[in-house]
């Protein structure tokens, strides 16, 4: 069917996240693996260079590294007969550790079990934003920003962005659809015309946002499943449903792999001609599921979804 990585200690994150993405041809992927690096220094990096951040010119150089392995890797993890995948991965992994693009370290969670929740998410979105460019014209997500106060919009802003999405689920169980467009208070500070314009009282400043996306032909989402407050990190024991079909502007995307968190390890459900299949770094072969009903009946799929694929 396809080449799939094993682990090589440590790796189920990175494993996770490569299977999810690039184990079947997705168009959109496919043309951003054929684009330029982008040539711009970033700040996202630590590692080698955390006392000393890197320059322009090595962060640059270690972007083109990153992409030319990762381009070899799914090209070899798309043709089963290719005998050089775990070689390749062991590049990318030296690449990973040795760059260091993104904190990857055991995240303590009260102060006692350790949980690598959001590596995954992660990584995703530096092979996303910071590798693949997808915001450049034609692979971008659209999404359009309202406020209101009284139902009078003041404000409306278009974004235009990589389609990665990462969101912290609200307080009850939620399919991905209804995260991706919620209504939340919050706070702005207003303009004196806004204030004049919608009548409000001094220091009144809640008001209503609403974010829809407008446009999108591939989106990736990731779940954290760690929450911060007050300076602790818990577990986030929320529930997150993935619909089979989202529908954005005048596209409908179709869910075609899912990444799971459970028992402190990542694995992944991967859609392959409508059946869906188990993809475990640690086992041998995929285990066969059935169909997106029975893949999103599972416990560890409600329990443990901590990113969903999607393409036109």
């Amino acid at each position: 069917m396809f080449n799939l990585p094993r682990n090589r200690g440590n790796t189920c994150f990175l494993d996770s996240v490569l299977v999810a993405l690039f184990y079947t041809k997705v168009p959109y992927l496919d043309s951003a693996l054929a684009l330029d690096v982008d040539h711009k220094p970033t700040k996202a990096f630590s590692g080698p260079w955390k006392a000393t951040p890197p320059t322009a010119e090595q962060d640059f150089r270690m972007k083109e590294q990153f992409k030319e392995v990762l381009q070899q890797v799914c090209f070899a993890m798309q043709r089963p007969q290719y005998k050089f995948l775990d070689d390749l991965l062991t590049e990318l992994d030296y690449v990973v550790k040795v760059y260091q693009p993104l904190p990857l370290g055991e995240v303590q969670h009260n102060g006692t079990n350790q949980f690598k929740m959001n590596s995954a998410v992660d990584f995703a979105g530096f092979v996303m934003c910071e590798i693949l460019n997808l915001e450049k014209e034609g692979m971008r997500l659209t999404m359009e920003e309202t406020f209101a106060y009284h139902g009078y919009i003041f404000r409306r802003n278009i974004r235009h962005q990589a389609p990665f999405l990462r969101l912290q689920p609200g307080d009850r169980t939620r399919c991905v659809s209804e995260l991706l467009e919620p209504d939340i208070p919050v706070e702005v500070k207003l303009t004196s015309l806004e204030q004049q314009m919608c009548r409000v009282k001094r220091n009144q400043k809640r008001v209503l946002q609403s974010r829809s996306l407008t446009d999108a032909s591939f989106l990736v989402v990731g779940i954290d499943r760690l929450m911060y407050h007050d300076g602790k990190t818990y577990l986030n024991k929320q529930y997150v449903l993935p619909d089979a079909v989202l529908t954005i502007g005048d596209h409908n995307l179709f869910l075609y792999s899912v990444v799971v968190y459970v028992k402190q390890h990542y694995v992944t459900y991967v859609c392959h001609d409508d059946v869906w299949f188990r993809y475990d770094d640690l086992k041998k072969d995929l285990e066969s599921i059935g169909d997106y009903v029975d893949m999103a009946g599972c416990r560890e799929v409600c329990h443990g979804m901590t990113l969903c694929c999607y393409q036109q």
